[in-house]
């Protein structure tokens, strides 16, 4: 964890504190949330925060936004939500957010770190895997739809 954001990632209520100089899941799913709002905030005059929206529902206007690209979009989609650890997480939710960064999307990054600690646990875990999914795959459909209303 960065010094430089201690202040915002450790003054956390007691029960999300780490002891014995290993990060807790609160504080781990906060500095992924809060390091990745920052890498895409940066340089952009845009607002990347998009209360309500999913990362799943996000990712999936990424894929309407770039139909050239779906197969990559979903193969990093894929690697994020089958990601195992912490680390694994956080290098793959970087890469999916530099894809949403260039497309100009955002997301709810309070939502995120929600999900990021709920990952952390293999019970909550799947729940969470699942609702991405639906996210991604239901609003596809409304894309779709959008689409065809369009035309």
């Amino acid at each position: 964890m960065a010094p430089q954001i201690w202040e915002y990632t450790l003054d956390l209520p007691e029960e999300l504190q780490g002891d014995g100089g290993e990060p807790s899941h609160g504080e781990n799913a906060i500095f992924i949330a809060l390091t990745l709002f920052a890498m895409h905030a940066q340089g952009s005059d845009d607002i990347v925060h998009w209360k309500d929206v999913t990362l799943g529902t996000a990712v999936s206007k990424l894929r309407a936004k770039f139909q050239d690209s779906e197969k990559g979009i979903r193969r990093r989609f894929d690697a994020l939500i089958t990601a195992k650890s912490c680390d694994e997480i956080a290098v793959h939710a970087r890469g999916m957010i530099q894809l949403l960064k260039a497309g100009g999307i955002g997301l709810d990054y309070g939502q995120f770190a929600a999900h990021v600690y709920l990952l952390q646990f293999p019970e909550s875990a799947k729940r969470v895997r699942l609702s991405w999914g639906q996210d991604y795959f239901r609003s596809s459909v409304v894309h779709d739809q959008e689409g065809a209303e369009n035309e």
